[in-house]
């Protein structure tokens, strides 16, 4: 049996699915069988991916299109390997990739999911490095907010996702991958390695381009399931004014103004008492996201309102940050 396991969704990406294909191939790390699992597609994805003659290939076809919960779960199914890494098929793994996280997982026996970096690029090919941050509990702590971990990327230590019966699940048909996060951080620990390991493709047709909305509110969800675990319980002023700090939406009046910062004292307090997430991290994420939201906002006496709030004991602003965020406000 191979050591690693890759598999490849595959939807209607006859313009990609080769690259993918290739990068796997090149790879300096050769005990791997590659899956690929083709969801329906109308397209000649299959017929791309046909022509490449190499054993370690192994391609499946749904009936129908399943769509991508179904899909990726399936290959919990197929693999055979110790580690399970995913590949979308529109991204590009560099030469080392599996051999690096290979390594780090032999010598790490406490992580079940290993990331990295990735080289973002758009449609018109503008470059990013995309990145989250390394160790376990920073991890934690950002998986409060949404997803802390670039899905190609990722390996996983296949065992340990059997034993805690993490699987996808189809009440998130997006926003997949930060449910399961969630979840397996309650099991094992999540790395995240310091390195670039793909190159990440993004366009128009991604999930994440056409989905947004739906995105965002089932990412709300696993955000409230974690405020239930601390224990605060909102109303619904407060979970409508919670939302909108949870999706980025800085139109505030004073009056939310107060209320968020109220609970955001309120969430340090329980986490404190709980200490769920690592108390300083925790404190410091909630108050850098409620200090953003005040300085976009740009009300009048927000300012004010922060500096007042024990939520600055968590957030020290520089001279330069203190003048910004005042001048903002006259704007």
């Amino acid at each position: 049996m191979p050591k690693v396991s890759v598999y490849i969704p595959l939807y209607n990406r006859e313009q990609s699915i080769g690259k993918a294909i290739e990068g796997l191939l090149q790879q300096s790390y050769k005990d791997f069988e590659l899956i690929i699992i083709d969801d329906g597609s109308t397209d000649n994805s299959i017929e791309v991916v046909n022509k490449y003659n190499d054993k370690r290939i192994k391609v499946y076809q749904n009936s129908e299109n399943k769509g991508v919960v179904y899909t990726r779960n399936r290959a919990f199914e197929l693999a055979s390997g110790e580690y399970l890494a995913i590949n979308d098929s529109d991204d590009y793994s560099l030469p080392e990739r599996l051999e690096k996280q290979v390594k780090f997982l032999d010598s790490n026996a406490q992580i079940g999911i290993l990331g990295g970096k990735a080289l973002r690029i758009d449609h018109l090919g503008e470059k990013r490095i995309w990145e989250y941050p390394n160790e376990p509990k920073n991890i934690k702590c950002r998986l409060f907010w949404g997803s802390s971990m670039i899905n190609s990327t990722l390996m996983m230590r296949l065992k340990m996702m059997i034993e805690n019966n993490l699987r996808y699940d189809e009440n998130f048909p997006v926003a997949e991958d930060y449910d399961i996060f969630e979840r397996a951080q309650n099991c094992f620990e999540l790395r995240n390695l310091d390195e670039v390991l793909v190159k990440y493709y993004s366009h128009p047709a991604n999930l994440t381009y056409t989905q947004n909305e739906l995105m965002v509110n089932k990412a709300f969800e696993i955000n409230m399931r974690q405020l239930t675990k601390l224990g605060v319980i909102l109303n619904q002023i407060e979970s409508e004014i919670w939302f909108k700090l949870f999706s980025y939406d800085f139109n505030f009046n004073k009056a939310s103004l107060v209320i968020l910062s109220s609970l955001g004292e309120k969430l340090i307090r329980a986490n404190n008492q709980l200490m769920i997430y690592d108390e300083n991290i925790f404190a410091n994420q909630l108050s850098q996201r409620i200090y953003e939201c005040l300085y976009h906002t740009k009300k009048y006496g927000s300012y004010k309102s922060f500096t007042k709030s024990t939520l600055m004991l968590h957030k020290s602003l520089s001279p330069i940050e203190r003048m910004k965020f005042y001048i903002s406000q006259f704007r």
